[in-house]
């Protein structure tokens, strides 16, 4: 078996690919893009037409999130300065250099990603909780000044300005995990609920067509989410999907005779360019995940991320005229051969709940060192509302090249799947989803494929409290278990959470008071004393999604119990651990001790 430089692999930079980790000028010659080669997100401007890339920005903290201005003079990004999800909003002067804070004052508002520029280049928009609830506010690019532009019961999360300058789309929480898209006038009429009177029930991810007149988002009213079309002359829509498949994240080409989106197929994600004429087409540059694709001003050509499992986020470039692709950036060091790297296979299997079918994505092991069924690992991944898909994973990869069998559930309540499917773990959260992540071990053992007595189970975030409710459901399942930035406790967590997380709570598992029970019973950390396997535990000092005091439960009660378990906590860090050095740390940490048990 080729092993792999843990280090180096560790050590990949990459792209953001997550959404608005780039932005293409509007004269369509560059583009601005976060990159984490110096250990954190930067800033980096790259020529379209070829040239060395130059990096805008430098420091400690990261810089997230750019926007061109519409004159493309400027950039504007959020910077965020500990981790802890509060963003300042900054503008880049291109020409100078110079750098203007228009928050200097303000080190407890929370800004999500979606910055954006008001058409006229005055104002910049965005979703922030400096009222206690999430609203979208603008602020004055000249003088700082700041007004709130929405008033919703739940929270605000993303903001589209129309090209006119006239309207605003604004995604707002409603019930359950439905959104609606309301149409916020900018000269402060009433605003119009987007669909509201064709019985519309969620809208999501708004973008305007160039003229304003048409809007394309996705709904999953049918079932699944589709891509539709509202015209706001005519207050009618139309759906362009067929409710097969999952589909996402609409864009128009700037003749507005085209739509672009993604389509998510067994935890892969294609690009559908569709012709509102002739149809759609899917395009992929090679098996993993598109995202965030958009055309060139000119209309001659796509720009997006692309990531797969032997590839890390980069930025690419797709022709219209002949679909010849390039690649812009190439973030995998030369050192590093792809062949080593594994494709996952797209599985289901049964879960431990009867008639309840799991898909998974399975990755084994090129070659095995042993006689014996390999050592397993159970990967779960995050949200709860996401999906392990076939992207990059240098985590697994280490894994599976050192031996491992690794399965990646996406349990009930996952993306991808349908809305039934994502819904299916409301006021059930870490119970039936558990029982589906602990079956995955039964399906390793039974299948041949791991060694049932060499077992691991790990997450990061609400995987990480999966990792827990499994170690205490099902004991006997696991040799180790090892759970980065986790909750614990449905009610310490839901106690010091911000208000859009606590809404969230609510719509998804209930009233801590009247559901009292439930939010005990799934709460591991009322049932450590079953843990039967070593525990590893790791939190962000500054994390406002699961504060390290929640770790610190697990670990005292352990120590307590005198059970193995060891904890790190990485002071300036949040939830997402941003500094490349301690990202590597976490790795190497995890990956060490889960040999330690499995291998020894």
């Amino acid at each position: 078996m080729t092993a792999l430089n843990q280090d180096a692999l560790f050590r990949t930079p990459n792209v953001y690919s997550w959404g608005n980790g780039f932005d293409l000028s509007p004269d369509g010659r560059s583009l601005v893009y976060m990159w984490n080669g110096s250990g954190h997100w930067e800033l980096y401007l790259l020529p379209l037409g070829g040239g060395i890339p130059r990096q805008l920005t430098s420091g400690s903290d990261s810089k997230m999130f750019p926007r061109f201005s519409p004159d493309g003079t400027r950039v504007a990004y959020g910077q965020d300065y500990d981790g802890d999800e509060c963003f300042d909003v900054h503008v880049l002067d291109l020409a100078t250099g110079q750098v203007k804070n228009l928050m200097p004052d303000t080190p407890d508002e929370g800004l999500n990603e979606f910055l954006r520029w008001s058409p006229d280049g005055r104002w910049i928009y965005y979703a922030s909780n400096r009222d206690q609830d999430f609203a979208i506010f603008g602020i004055a690019v000249e003088d700082g000044t700041v007004k709130r532009l929405s008033h919703h019961t739940a929270s605000d999360v993303f903001v589209e300005p129309s090209p006119d300058g006239h309207w605003l789309a604004v995604q707002a929480m409603i019930d359950g995990q439905n959104h609606a898209i309301y149409l916020v006038p900018t000269n402060g009429g009433p605003e119009i609920r987007l669909g509201e009177e064709l019985g519309l029930q969620d809208a999501e991810l708004a973008e305007w067509s160039p003229d304003s007149r048409r809007l394309a988002f996705v709904s999953a009213d049918r079932g699944m989410y589709d891509v539709v079309l509202y015209d706001l002359n005519t207050c009618t829509i139309e759906w362009l999907t067929p409710s097969d498949y999952e589909y996402y994240s609409p864009t128009w080409s700037p003749q507005a005779d085209r739509l672009l989106y993604l389509v998510s197929r067994e935890a892969s994600c294609d690009l559908v360019l569709h012709d509102l004429k002739h149809g759609p087409e899917i395009i992929r540059i090679l098996p993993g995940i598109h995202n965030q694709a958009r055309f060139t001003p000119d209309g001659a050509a796509l720009v997006l991320t692309y990531s797969g499992p032997a590839h890390p986020p980069d930025l690419w470039s797709l022709c219209l005229a002949d679909r010849a692709t390039t690649q812009l950036t190439d973030s995998l060091p030369p050192q590093i051969d792809r062949s080593i790297f594994v494709q996952p296979t797209h599985v289901w299997y049964p879960s431990l709940d009867p008639g309840v079918q799991v898909p998974a994505l399975l990755y084994q092991p090129q070659s095995t060192v042993s006689a014996g069924p390999p050592p397993g690992v159970i990967y779960v991944h995050g949200g709860p509302t996401a999906q392990q898909d076939n992207d990059w994973y240098p985590a697994i990869q280490d894994f599976v090249t050192r031996g491992y069998v690794v399965l990646c559930p996406n349990y009930r309540g996952s993306t991808g799947y349908g809305k039934a499917f994502r819904e299916a773990n409301r006021f059930d959260l870490g119970r039936g989803d558990t029982n589906d992540v602990a079956a995955g071990a039964d399906y390793l053992a039974r299948e041949g494929l791991a060694d049932p007595r060499r077992i691991a189970v790990t997450g990061i975030s609400y995987g990480g409290f999966m990792t827990m409710t499994c170690t205490t459901q099902h004991p006997d399942k696991w040799a180790a278990g090892s759970a980065l930035v986790p909750f614990v406790n449905w009610f310490t967590e839901h106690a010091s959470e911000r208000e859009d997380l606590q809404y969230w709570d609510a719509q998804n598992m209930g009233d801590p008071v009247k559901d009292y029970e439930r939010w005990y019973q799934n709460s591991p950390i009322f049932f450590v004393e079953r843990i039967t396997a070593p525990i590893q535990l790791m939190a962000g000092g500054n994390d406002v999604r699961c504060p390290p005091a929640e770790a610190g439960q697990v670990r005292d009660k352990l120590l307590e119990l005198g059970r193995p378990v060891e904890m790190y906590v990485y002071a300036d860090e949040g939830h997402i651990l941003r500094q490349l050095n301690h990202r590597v740390d976490a790795y190497q940490k995890r990956a060490a001790f889960i040999d330690r048990y499995l291998k020894a």
